[in-house]
């Protein structure tokens, strides 16, 4: 059965289907109106309908998006915190990183997508194993690695002053471009291919050349090779990037009109959207719309980078409004 396959739905379900089709942040009393009944069938047809699983999650998202897969970053993050006033050390061990952030995002909102990392024969990718499972993460698409590469992220807080002392991901740059060969129907076949920051750089550009007829986004939270970045960016159909990436590849500064002026430069006939976010702002902009969104309090920018990201590719498969799109890319944001 199809997921919206309108012979499963009556006559009522298939308006309030519509409906949400046209905009799934309405309330139920918005729909009620709309469809012209009382607010209490709207629920009674609602519950149906996600009993049917033709919509699912919060906000009444319409299960109709295919999938979305995700070339990303796993990584084992030991963060070691100082507390000054009372003299205390702790040290926290968690599974982070693009793949791992957007990945779960997506399974929290009951949206299907696929992750393609590297896992490590490796006590950290263990780690990164029995994380995804407990979560509900599948990592049948991924590249298990051989060999015991790093795959860790060493940083110290103190009272709030970070410093990421290493950074060490050998085992994603070992990924082969063959393991994405092995895996090209599943890339085909989907609705958008998101590749997240600190992705292997050659299998970007493989996956860019590869599925060049495919929508794909690119997110990049640190800059590297200025040339090579901007040939990337400008085969993709969505960029996501950080502030700072901006100022690598151009002269801005933080004027909101500056930051506009060079993400027009961005723009082409291949890249249809450019969104970019410093530490309290979101920019977002398309040949025909520009906005800035504010957060609603100040926030360190790579606690929240992944999560962006999410939103705004959500947001695409679900063809939502830019508005709607800032609400959900910046509504998974912990202040």
């Amino acid at each position: 059965m199809k997921i919206n396959d309108s012979n499963n739905m009556t006559n009522k379900e298939k308006l309030i289907y519509h409906i949400l089709l046209e905009n799934p942040m309405l309330s139920q009393e918005e729909i009620a109106y709309r469809a012209n009944m009382s607010r209490s069938s709207v629920s009674v047809h609602i519950s149906n309908l996600m009993s049917k699983g033709i919509i699912v999650g919060r906000s009444y998202v319409v299960q109709d998006t295919g999938y979305i897969v995700i070339l990303g970053e796993s990584i084992v993050e030991i963060n070691g915190m100082l507390s000054v006033e009372s003299n205390k050390e702790t040290i926290d061990i968690s599974v982070k990183g693009s793949g791992m952030t957007i990945s779960q995002n997506f399974h929290q909102e009951n949206i299907t997508s696929h992750l393609i990392t590297t896992v490590p024969n490796s006590f950290f990718g263990t780690l990164v194993q029995n994380w995804c499972s407990s979560i509900g993460i599948d990592l049948k698409y991924s590249y298990f690695s051989k060999e015991d590469y790093n795959n860790l992220c060493m940083s110290l807080d103190r009272e709030g002053d970070y410093h990421q002392v290493i950074h060490d991901n050998k085992a994603m740059d070992a990924l082969p471009i063959n393991h994405l060969l092995n895996q090209d129907r599943l890339l085909r076949d989907s609705s958008l291919i998101l590749i997240g920051s600190y992705f292997n750089i050659k299998a970007t550009e493989y996956a860019l050349e590869r599925y060049s007829d495919k929508k794909i986004m690119l997110s990049f939270y640190e800059g590297f090779d200025n040339e090579k970045m901007i040939l990337l960016m400008e085969k993709a159909n969505v960029v996501h990037c950080s502030i700072e990436v901006l100022k690598k590849v151009s002269l801005v500064d933080t004027h909101e009109s500056s930051v506009f002026k060079e993400m027009k430069k961005l723009l082409n006939t291949k890249t249809v959207l450019v969104c970019v976010n410093d530490s309290n702002r979101l920019f977002i902009m398309s040949h025909d719309y520009k906005e800035m969104f504010e957060f609603k309090s100040h926030i360190k920018e790579k606690e929240a980078f992944d999560h962006i990201s999410s939103g705004i590719a959500m947001s695409i498969i679900k063809k939502y409004d830019y508005e709607q799109m800032a609400f959900l890319a910046l509504k998974n944001i912990e202040y």
